[in-house]
């Protein structure tokens, strides 16, 4: 009587593995699908770590099971932005650690180089390239395509850069910007780096003028 109580109590276990899977993946797709505040939609497109927006980014490169857990899309200005809800993992057995990431990305005006600012030093190392340069101000370390771009950046955008908080990190890659923060997509931390994007990419639409000028 026992024997045959096995394959019945297996198929349960089996069906509430099934049914826990479901949900689980049901509750993933429902939170994808959320829009991450006003103005922003779910892409119909598949958005990974390889979009144009997205892989330049330095923190998108460091440690191991690196996902995409939710994405937003808007167009502002006629420029297309992304915000993501990012996590990947660092360290083995109990030192393990997950590190949840938001980060807003955007189609941004032409700049004359690239640069990283950031003040953990675990990515002022990750973003150092083979010709480029590293100087210290503040508490940020400003990582540079072309050393000109820490004499001619403008004082309005050193000042910005200065005021924003100390685990925020600042990239531009030719005509990408990204503002990016560790935490959760919470409606405050998406409005906040919402209007920070909004001030980056005014400083940068005229920071070539001033860069020519300081010449």
């Amino acid at each position: 009587m026992t024997a045959g109580l096995i394959v019945p109590i297996a198929l349960l276990v089996a069906l509430l593995a099934a049914v826990a899977t479901y949900r689980a993946r049901r509750e993933r797709r429902t939170r994808r699908a959320v829009p991450l505040g006003p103005g922003w939609t779910s892409p119909r497109e598949r958005i990974d770590l390889a979009h144009p927006l997205i892989a330049a980014n330095t923190v998108v490169h460091l440690g191991y099971d690196r996902q995409i857990q939710r994405v937003g899309r808007r167009v502002r200005d006629g420029r297309e932005q992304l915000i993501v809800q990012y996590l990947f993992a660092s360290g083995f057995g109990e030192k393990r650690r997950l590190y949840p990431c938001v980060i807003l990305a955007g189609e941004a005006p032409p700049t004359p180089g690239e640069r990283v600012v950031t003040s953990d030093a675990r990515l002022a190392a990750a973003s150092m390239r083979s010709g480029w340069h590293q100087a210290r101000r503040g508490a940020r370390w400003w990582i540079v395509s072309d050393e000109n771009l820490l004499r001619a950046a403008s004082p309005a955008l050193n000042d910005w850069i200065a005021s924003q908080p100390a685990d925020r990190t600042i990239e531009i890659h030719r005509d990408v910007a990204a503002i990016y923060q560790t935490g959760a997509a919470t409606s405050e931390a998406v409005e906040s780096l919402s209007e920070s994007m909004e001030a980056l990419l005014q400083l940068i639409s005229v920071e070539p003028a001033a860069a020519e000028s300081a010449h």
